[in-house]
């Protein structure tokens, strides 16, 4: 049985596929789906042009060119697709992404830090150091 959670990322990422290949319907519903909490948050926080400054933002998501990055985002429950969105595509301090998403600063922190090492989880199934990580002081 398929969790609701893996299919809202699957369609996520078609639909996010579909928009970076110029599908203009997929565009549409990512403007649809995202735009009016970006713009909230941009009015919200004194934006002349919230509208404007919303569209630079999809703009940046759409050109995007590492299909892999975007998967990998894709792929994560929504909650912390949303937070690493804001985070890393828009931009957005803790802060900001806690009120766009209506959450507490500490929720947001912990979903980051939960995305990060899913992240970092999936990245080291496909690498093949060259040599030992000198990251530890040991």
């Amino acid at each position: 049985m398929t969790d609701r959670g893996d299919a809202g990322a699957e369609a996520f990422a078609s639909v996010l596929a579909a928009a970076q290949a110029g599908a203009r319907w997929a565009c549409t519903r990512l403007w649809s789906d995202h735009a009016p909490a970006v713009a909230a948050f941009a009015a919200a926080r004194g934006s002349r042009e919230p509208d404007d400054l919303t569209s630079e933002v999809f703009l940046t998501v759409f050109d995007l060119g590492d299909q892999r990055a975007l998967a990998l985002i894709a792929d994560l429950p929504a909650d912390q697709r949303d937070v690493m969105v804001l985070r890393i595509v828009a931009d957005l301090t803790v802060e900001q992404v806690a009120a766009v998403l209506g959450k507490r600063e500490g929720a947001v922190k912990a979903l980051q830090r939960r995305a990060l090492e899913r992240l970092r989880k999936k990245l080291d199934q496909t690498r093949t150091p060259d040599s030992p990580s000198n990251d530890s002081s040991t």
